[in-house]
């Protein structure tokens, strides 16, 4: 059997069976809860009140979900009664969804620092600041490419100050971070400025390597859904102009595997792309969306790459220019589920499922109300929704001819910028009015 894809089961098999650790659940982003016990209707079981609205997707571990807010917090809240366990303060908004590693949680804020906290108590185990040149000591013939100069404009409105030989910067960690192989993967940005990908010890905070990544690409406006890293088979590939395998240790590019830039049907590369997720068999599903370059003339583009081979196995283009790729996609099994708008097919956004390995739409899901909005999540073959009006739709996700049935839908009357979690049997979201609301299944509202 492959070494790497023996490397895959192990880092599977290490997940609690009714945890959710990190964005879309593991390290390829699937989206899917590894239990099958939850059950339709949804009843509410309780919500957490913080400051401000809460953007993030929780994380899950042994009962207890993990998140931040906007009000410059960070909580961890039992998952049977609703009731705060901990909470640490930063000084700013927390919009990247956190990770869990062993006994600790990772987390960043718009501060600029990454934080590690222990799971149980909420000890602060370090905190430390994103940095915008490596120390000297520290090779970086790959942190700043050499063709276009790194910040060139940051220096007139950017806050920075002396750190060693390093200069902190006011970058943002937006980005669900994710730690895995005694690592923390960061990735940081700022509108305009080349983002960064980052590589720290787990144990002790210790900057191991850093990446310049595309323009504003590590960056994202509302919760940081997008542009999460991936960890596969030993292999980190991030979300970028290219498709690249790093090492996750050292931060240098995979020796003989050649990057793959991204390209559009019509021949012409694009400059970025949105979030990543890879199937088991190591398929991934990639997007590059032009709603983050909205003058740029571009449709988005859809492709389906071989990770062992680096070979493009599908690639589409949408129809119009406005046409968007909303959040990350869903993989289970065979097929990918992700919410896609284009104004000559649907004029509001819709869940559609495809075939991985051809790219053939198989079904469509049109919500009805306020357009879907946050990343999909799959628990008890049971696919959820979620809108920006803040309506859950639980959808069927095997195509019946017709297109994808709705089977329960509930409206928490406060919009939603967040994306859910699912473990033990509830669904979490967390909501504009400061809430973080767990639904149980199995009994009417």
């Amino acid at each position: 059997m492959n070494l790497r894809f023996v490397l895959l089961l192990f880092c599977a098999l290490s997940l609690g069976a009714a945890d959710w650790p990190n964005f879309q659940h593991d390290a390829r982003n699937s989206g899917v809860a590894s239990e099958a016990n939850i059950a339709l209707p949804l009843k509410q079981a309780w919500t957490f009140q913080t400051g401000a609205a809460v953007r993030v997707q929780p994380v899950i571990k042994d009962g207890v979900a993990f998140f931040g807010s906007t009000d410059h917090k960070f909580y961890a809240v039992d998952t049977n009664t609703g009731k705060l366990k901990w909470q640490l303060f930063t000084d700013g908004e927390i919009l990247c969804t956190a990770s869990i590693y062993k006994n600790n949680v990772y987390f960043g804020s718009d501060d600029g620092y990454v934080y590690a906290a222990n799971l149980e108590s909420g000890e602060l185990l370090w905190k430390k600041p994103v940095i915008r040149q490596a120390p000297p000591a520290m090779p970086i013939k790959d942190f700043q490419r050499t063709e276009q100069p790194l910040f060139p404009h940051w220096f007139k409105d950017s806050s920075m100050a002396m750190d060693g030989a390093a200069k902190v910067t006011s970058q943002v960690i937006r980005a669900p971070l994710l730690a895995a192989e005694d690592m923390v993967f960061v990735g940081t940005g700022r509108p305009g400025s080349w983002g960064h990908m980052h590589g720290y010890d787990a144990d002790t905070g210790d900057l191991i390597w850093s990446r310049a990544g595309s323009v504003g690409n590590l960056y994202r406006t509302f919760s940081g859904v997008d542009d999460g890293p991936i960890l596969f088979a030993g292999m980190l590939f991030w979300p970028d102009a290219r498709i690249e395998a790093i090492h996750p240790r050292t931060g240098d590019l995979m020796e003989g595997w050649p990057e793959a830039k991204l390209y559009t049907t019509d021949g012409k590369a694009e400059n970025f792309s949105n979030q990543i997720a890879v199937s088991e068999d190591g398929l991934a599903v990639v997007y590059a969306d032009a709603r983050h370059f909205p003058h740029s003339g571009r449709p988005p583009a859809y492709w389906i790459i071989d990770l062992a081979t680096n070979a493009v196995r599908f690639n589409s283009l949408s129809r119009s220019t406005r046409a968007q790729h909303m959040q990350s996609p869903l993989i289970h099994g065979k097929r990918t589920y992700y919410v896609h708008m284009d104004p000559k097919v649907c004029p509001q956004p819709a869940v559609v499922c495809s075939d991985i390995e051809s790219g053939a739409m198989l079904g469509m899901y049109r919500g009805e109300g306020f357009p879907l909005n946050g990343s999909l999540a799959m628990a008890g073959g049971i696919l959820f929704a979620i809108s920006e009006g803040g309506v859950i739709h639980a959808i069927n996700p095997e195509p019946d001819g017709h297109g994808l049935e709705l089977l329960w839908k509930h409206e928490l009357k406060t919009s939603v910028l967040g994306t859910a979690a699912i473990a033990s049997g509830k669904y979490y979201i967390g909501a504009e009015d400061g809430r973080l609301y767990a639904f149980s299944g199995g009994a009417e509202l």
